[in-house]
């Protein structure tokens, strides 16, 4: 995603935010958690060693290389949710794979997951958003209720 893209979609969060009136954290919090989801469990496992290498931040990327072991292919435990609480929605948040196959990944060398896990889950989200910048303010329904028969 470009730095235009970037500031784009922090734009589409502030008027997601503004239209439904929640505060920006929350729907920043929101989103985070949903994109390391979404990118998690579409990522493919064979030890399961890509999927625990997903690492959100706020502030700056991680660093964090977690040397996971893994069970047999097949046998692998859902990765645990980071702790999104935090995020204030101030500074850029990532979500960041430190393995250096995971590029290779993104870019379809898996047959679990040819067309990659992170623009994917981009799309999807952005989508949902957009999706939801088109729903009027609760306060129009709220409004409008006593005009609307059964």
């Amino acid at each position: 995603m470009s730095a235009t893209n970037i500031m784009e979609f922090k734009a589409d969060l502030e008027s997601f935010a503004n239209q439904l009136n929640i505060a920006l954290p929350l729907v920043v919090q929101k989103v985070a958690i949903d994109l390391w989801t979404s990118i998690t469990m579409r990522t493919p496992v064979d030890t399961g060693r890509a999927r625990a290498n997903w690492f959100l931040t706020q502030g700056a990327p991680s660093t964090q290389l977690d040397e996971y072991k893994g069970a047999k292919t097949g046998e692998v435990a859902p990765p645990t949710p980071p702790d999104v609480s935090t995020i204030t929605g101030d500074e850029p948040v990532y979500i960041v794979n430190n393995l250096p196959y995971i590029e290779a990944l993104e870019n379809g060398h898996s047959k679990q997951a040819p067309a990659g896990m992170v623009a994917l889950a981009i799309q999807a989200e952005e989508a949902q958003i957009n999706a939801g910048l088109a729903v009027p303010p609760m306060n129009t329904y709220q409004q409008n209720a006593g005009q609307f028969e059964a």
